[in-house]
């Protein structure tokens, strides 16, 4: 599931000149996001003898990182 694709309408919402309206498209994403982090299985055990991949992400107001791992 392409998680990026699917909530780009809500991350729209999060840039500085956007003007919050809450639309039935907007809950409609929501309620897709909700579902799929129930159904699709987001978090797993890891597996020591496989490779782990780390990135990260900066900018002037936060830093991200991410630890992922092929299942």
């Amino acid at each position: 599931m392409n998680f990026i694709k699917i909530s780009r309408l809500l991350s729209n919402l999060t840039k500085k000149d956007s003007i919050w309206t809450e639309r039935i498209e907007q809950q409609n994403v929501l309620k897709i996001l909700k579902k799929a982090f129930i159904i699709v299985p987001v978090l797993r055990v890891s597996n020591d003898e496989k490779s782990f991949k780390s990135s990260t992400d900066t900018s002037k107001f936060a830093t991200r990182a991410v630890l992922s791992q092929k299942h």
